[in-house]
């Protein structure tokens, strides 16, 4: 299973993160990581229409892992890990994809 999280780097008013959020922001990616065993993360740039109708562009992540055993399991402790995220950063929303692939971990 691969998970994409997709998480944008301002609060709701569009204010950029400040040193504080990007505590939470490393403790968050640190939790996941340490959740599914690992992760990739990529700066990207979003673009978003938020509840006021207002287009806002804004630094974001794109996070992607890939799970195999207790995937439900760990899926369901990501969602409630972004879901606090976005409340500790004054957030929106986030997005969440989840592809079904045969996925296999080739280890040494």
């Amino acid at each position: 299973m691969r998970v994409e999280i997709k998480i944008g780097l301002s609060d709701r008013d569009g204010s950029l993160f400040g040193e504080k959020q990007n505590d939470e922001l490393s403790s968050f990616l640190d939790k996941l990581a340490d959740l599914a065993g690992g992760l990739e993360e990529k700066d990207v740039t979003g673009r978003y229409k938020n509840r006021k109708g207002k287009i806002i562009t804004e630094p974001a992540k794109d996070i992607t892992i890939f799970l195999s055993g207790n995937e439900e399991l760990i899926l369901k402790e990501m969602k409630a890990l972004t879901k606090q995220f976005l409340i500790q950063t004054n957030q929106e929303s986030a997005i969440i994809v989840v592809d079904l692939l045969k996925t296999e971990l080739i280890e040494t």
